[in-house]
């Protein structure tokens, strides 16, 4: 009976670890990463929040989807538009759409910032499939969307990525830094896919042993240039990392502090979770990051 159970185990246990071999291997490297979901999460409405949905064509069969936040904020209730003293474009995560990440980014609309969020092809309505070389291609073409907004309407530019955006937005700005941008900010962001990718896998006792396999399936095109993204001085530089983030490793943050060149700051949190950081400790690193932007503009 015990002999029984052991075969059993062991071979659901070979077709798990054949299973996820399988998954790796066909997963079009680097695309594992993605996660995109179509569906509607949130709709800004229900909280009162007034905002546009715009679409930003990459080509005569492909178009991305844009929320427009302007900054405002709410007294008794009653919603009003403030000035806006500067743009922030958000570059959201690997997974859902932002109809679930908008709210992360709803705490600098009161302090005088536009917001705009976007999503990467084969995300949400953006129309296309997903594929990380159009997900980078859709975050630099939003960055010199936006720096030309911002010009504009004679605002400074803020960039902030987290997670997988911050990894594609810190690549975008190796290709291209917009002439208005005045500030940097990642959040929980891996410096190279392959790095992450093993380190998941050795999370769990049944995918250990998959991990050399990240050194021939998972391509690191779009991993973090040493040399590059020091070039993105003078523009200062904000990493904000938690070091008990069970998704990415605050040694990430620490490995993009010594590749990138001052002005630059790591701020290190010791809060569970992933990309909470201007949330915990009621609400520290939102402050200082605010006494930050209130520095530079």
């Amino acid at each position: 009976m015990v002999l029984f159970k052991f075969s059993n185990i062991s071979e659901k246990l070979i077709n798990l670890i054949f299973f996820s071999w399988i998954v790796l291997a066909t997963s079009a490297c680097t695309n594992v990463f993605l996660q995109p979901s179509r569906g509607k999460f949130t709709d800004p409405h229900r909280f009162n929040i007034q905002f546009a949905e715009k679409q930003l064509h990459v080509n005569k069969d492909v178009r991305l989807t844009y929320w427009h936040f302007p900054a405002q904020r709410w007294e008794e209730g009653e919603r009003s538009l403030v000035k806006p003293r500067a743009m922030l474009l958000h570059f959201h995560g690997n997974a859902q759409n932002i109809s679930s990440h908008f709210r992360g980014m709803m705490w600098a609309l009161p302090v005088g910032l536009d917001v705009v969020t976007f999503d990467y092809q084969g995300y949400g309505s953006s129309s296309g499939t997903k594929d990380i070389d159009s997900a980078f291609s859709d975050s630099l073409m939003m960055l010199k969307w936006a720096e030309t907004e911002a010009e504009k309407k004679n605002l400074p530019l803020i960039v902030y990525g987290q997670s997988l955006g911050g990894s594609l937005l810190l690549k975008a700005l190796e290709n291209y830094r917009p002439k208005n941008l005045k500030l940097v900010v990642v959040e929980s962001s891996f410096s190279d896919y392959g790095t992450v990718a093993r380190e998941a896998l050795s999370r769990n006792w049944f995918t250990y042993i998959l991990q050399p396999l990240t050194y021939f399936l998972i391509s690191n095109e779009y991993s973090i240039d040493r040399n590059r993204v020091k070039e993105i001085a003078p523009v200062p530089v904000i990493l904000i990392y938690g070091d008990q983030d069970s998704i990415v490793e605050v040694s990430h943050g620490k490995r993009l502090y010594k590749y990138l060149a001052d002005p630059k700051e790591l701020w290190i949190h010791s809060n569970p979770g992933h990309i909470n950081g201007m949330f915990v400790e009621q609400g520290k690193y939102k402050k200082r990051l605010i006494e930050k932007m209130n520095q530079l503009f």
